[in-house]
């Protein structure tokens, strides 16, 4: 990934597994955490260089993506939050902003819960709580359509059945070109089948519902109206259960929205970091 300015990269250490990180920039650290079965690949890299134009944005490839190991193993959510924990001492950063997109949400939320003093705000994108083991239908046929298909769709029908659910049909038929580039990239690094299954089985058994009144960091919670995977009700208990946290719903945008959206995204993101590493109060863009 070749981003402009100061950069690195290296391997953590972490529960029996490698962890492959990268940082770009330089600044108050941020780390960004990707969602089920995806990589630090899948960050655009027009969207990692607005960010670390003032801060060290550090991407992590999570247990079972990318050039991370891949154990077989069972995954958990306090298991990958454990592994942000062992990237974070490795590159020697005591604390930093955590954004976390879908799966990745679940993580963050977890790091804050059990490591509260190495946050300094938390960013969470199209994500939920958990689902109380009851896992919504849309993601169930998400799930039961993207884990089959990996063992007999081709790459272009698999990446169809992608953006189908994750954009909105004018933004793909417009940047088909900007998705299909970006999808070969990240398939060069290909997550397995049972990398997939792995972080799927820890993502439906995580539930901290119960315990977002413990989250005490300055919270961004940022996610699209016609999100098919994470209703617009899951940002809007989030909110409500982290006191003081800003929502932040785009109107007409689905589970996708950080790249459908990305201009508007990554100001919304800066603008929050700049209040929380200024202590300033942060504008409110809509609230349910």
């Amino acid at each position: 990934m070749a981003i402009p300015g100061e950069s690195g990269m290296g391997f953590a250490s972490s529960k029996r597994a490698r962890i492959y990180y990268e940082s770009f920039g330089k600044g108050p650290a941020l780390l960004l955490i990707a969602g089920w079965g995806s990589s630090g690949l899948s960050w655009e890299p027009s969207f990692l260089e607005a960010l670390s134009q003032n801060h060290q944005v550090m991407v992590i490839d999570n247990r079972g993506t990318g050039r991370s190991d891949k154990p077989r193993e069972d995954y958990s959510i306090p298991l990958l939050a454990e592994d942000c924990v062992a990237v974070m001492d490795d590159s020697q950063v005591n604390h930093a902003h955590i954004l976390g997109a879908s799966m990745g949400g679940l993580i963050a939320q977890e790091l804050i819960l059990n490591h509260h003093e190495r946050a300094s705000s938390m960013i969470l994108c199209c994500t939920s709580c958990g689902w109380r083991s009851q896992v919504p239908e849309s993601q169930l046929t998400f799930a039961r359509t993207l884990l089959g298909g990996l063992s007999f769709m081709n790459r272009e029908d698999r990446l169809k059945m992608r953006m189908e659910l994750l954009f909105s049909k004018s933004f793909v038929e417009r940047e088909w070109r900007r998705l299909s580039e970006h999808w070969m990239m990240l398939s060069k690094y290909p997550t397995p089948i049972y990398g997939f299954r792995n972080q799927w089985d820890a993502l439906r058994r995580y539930d901290c519902c119960n315990r977002l009144t413990e989250i005490r960091v300055p919270t961004l919670i940022m996610g699209g109206d016609a999100d098919q995977l994470n209703p617009v009700q899951r940002l809007i208990e989030l909110s409500e259960g982290i006191e003081g946290s800003q929502l932040q719903i785009l109107s007409g945008l689905g589970h996708g929205f950080i790249v459908e959206a990305r201009e508007e995204v990554q100001s919304l993101i800066l603008a929050f970091l700049e209040t929380v590493d200024g202590d300033r109060a942060f504008p409110q863009r809509e609230k349910y």
